[in-house]
């Protein structure tokens, strides 16, 4: 029996709709530290300094966005959902705010001191940025154990939504090498790049919001989920079939839970703790990644050329993470997400252990540390994404 109402159209609808999210984070992980310490620094005497408070503004202001969105997400109650208004005031947010960040200061021909009018610009839009980012991830991730009570579908959305992850860092990347080898002024390869990125994933956006109707998909769900409940109780002939319901109504039971109870449930942070390491390594990858390449491998910015291993090293992780993810529910049924997870824990300590040793010497060997780490992160962060949606489904 069918646990929802999606057809073909609205998973794809659901798998591209946190696809500007991913854009703007692949050129934010994967440039951002370059942009402001070789192309376009706040200050020539401590670039290093200044970029890494821009991205812990940014960091700072997405941590403290999440746990609002989602609280006050849960109590929402509008004509289209209870995700997909903050969904759309995030996706306004990330938009008009992006364009500004690979951009020269708007500000900084005032007379006034221009490291400190540079720094309040670029922590200004990144912060902004970062908050509507995290009210397109929350209301978009939040979405799937309301959509269908069946766990193969919840699996199904995940792994869409991941791929399209993948495949964000994947367009991103070649736009880069593309813009890196045919554009000359380095401050315009990023300034394009951010147009070529807002354009597309508005479009997905678009997309999402034209075609899965949230409140309609959400309460046909609900039924289909109450009706094969009942037929259970006529089966088994039980008569106590009140906290069954209230366990099997998708929406009913997330919103009739106190705050306090995720407090007592261990899989809260066992599973919170994996996504949360699982996103910090693939934070510091894509960040670092740059920074190695630079400075430990000698890949180092010429003059007035941005070197092409900035895109290609992060480009063949990424095509390793893709071709994972067309395998991970295979993947699943092989090993179980318990150990397929362990798995992509082993392969990442492995990868990290080949940086170690690496020197410029023999700095090719970059390119299969690379393919390794992006199995490990694709095996791991769609195994972490989806311990999070089953606890919430629970």
């Amino acid at each position: 029996m069918r646990l929802d109402a999606l057809s073909t159209l609205n998973e794809y609808a659901y798998g591209v709709g946190h696809f500007i999210n991913d854009l703007t984070a692949a050129c934010w992980f994967n440039f951002l530290l370059i942009y402001l310490t070789s192309i376009n620094p706040i200050d020539s005497v401590n670039p290093g300094f200044y970029a890494g408070l821009v991205m812990l503004s940014g960091q700072v202001a997405d941590g403290l966005a999440t746990p609002f969105v989602g609280y006050f997400s849960d109590r929402t109650n509008s004509r289209f959902g209870k995700r997909k208004p903050w969904y759309a005031t995030g996706f306004v947010i990330v938009v008009v705010s992006f364009l500004f960040i690979f951009q020269n200061c708007m500000i900084c021909s005032l007379d006034y001191n221009k490291t400190a009018l540079k720094m309040s610009y670029y922590i200004f839009f990144p912060s902004l940025f970062n908050i509507g980012w995290a009210f397109m991830q929350v209301s978009h991730m939040s979405l799937v154990p309301s959509l269908s009570g069946c766990q193969i579908k919840k699996d199904r959305l995940n792994s869409l939504r991941n791929v399209f992850t993948f495949f964000a860092n994947f367009f991103v990347l070649i736009v880069g090498l593309i813009f890196f080898n045919t554009i000359e002024d380095q401050v315009e390869q990023f300034q394009y790049l951010s147009y070529v990125v807002t354009l597309i994933g508005s479009l997905a956006s678009l997309f999402f919001l034209l075609n899965l109707n949230e409140r309609e998909l959400v309460q046909r769900a609900n039924d289909l989920v109450r009706q094969q409940n009942r037929q259970q109780l006529q089966t088994k002939e039980e008569r106590t079939g009140q906290n069954l319901l209230l366990s099997l109504d998708i929406t009913g039971s997330i919103h009739e839970l106190k705050l306090s109870y995720w407090f007592k449930q261990l899989d809260f942070y066992v599973y919170g703790s994996i996504y949360m390491l699982v996103r910090m390594i693939n934070n510091i990858f894509n960040s670092l990644i740059q920074f190695y390449l630079y400075y430990v491998l000698n890949f180092s910015v010429q003059k007035d050329k941005t070197p092409i291993q900035t895109a290609l090293v992060p480009l063949i992780s990424n095509v390793s993470q893709i071709l994972v993810s067309f395998y991970i529910q295979k993947l699943y049924i092989m090993f179980g997400k318990k150990h397929l997870n362990t798995l992509g824990m082993v392969l990442m300590l492995f990868s990290s252990a080949v940086y170690w040793f690496l020197t410029p010497e023999i700095n090719y060997l970059v390119y299969p540390a690379a393919f390794l780490s992006g199995i490990s992160l694709s095996i791991s962060l769609n195994s972490g994404i989806s311990f999070i949606c089953d606890v919430v489904g629970k």
